[in-house]
């Protein structure tokens, strides 16, 4: 965080599956802004699809406006993926489930070296919407991953419409 923006970590959320740190940035009209980075290494057992449930619960929690960016390793179509893996599916069950807004870039975020793997979007923003966001731009690296970035605008807070601002497809009478 740049030295000229009023900030202070947070304390260590305590989740099951994801490593995170926390900032959150003072503003000057006195509301504030949390910043999360989260990285989800992968599923090592069967219990792991309830904690990565509860650690999504966790971060998406509060009315503090906030943004959790960062690796979620959670592939489904809704964010371009070009199919879904389970914490895709699980991510994309608690985004239909709870008030919170799934954020990506148009282009995929990470291009493996293997010619057999697809690119995916893997690299998120959860946000609860209550600061508006520029939409989320890739920035090519050395690495498999791209950059991403995007811009949040402080001027104004809104209140969030609560209705669903996407299609749940789960629910759709496909006969008709």
């Amino acid at each position: 965080v740049r030295r000229n923006i009023k900030h202070f970590l947070l304390p260590q959320i305590q989740t099951e599956l994801h490593e995170t740190i926390a900032v959150e940035i003072l503003l000057e009209n006195g509301s504030s802004i949390k910043i999360t980075s989260a990285y989800m290494p992968g599923i090592p057992n069967t219990k792991s699809p309830m904690l990565f449930a509860k650690d999504i619960r966790k971060l998406t929690k509060g009315n503090t406006s906030y943004f959790v960016c960062g690796d979620f390793n959670a592939r489904h179509r809704h964010w371009n993926c070009l199919r879904a893996n389970r914490v895709g599916n699980i991510l994309y069950d608690e985004y239909c489930q709870n008030n919170f807004l799934i954020k990506q870039p148009a282009t995929p975020t990470r291009f493996p070296a293997s010619a057999q793997q697809n690119p995916s979007t893997i690299d998120l923003v959860l946000t609860n919407g209550l600061h508006q966001m520029s939409e989320p731009v890739c920035h090519a690296l050395s690495s498999d991953h791209n950059a991403v970035s995007f811009s949040i605008f402080t001027e104004h807070k809104h209140e969030r419409n609560a209705e669903r601002l996407s299609f749940d497809f789960r629910n759709a009478d496909w006969d008709k």
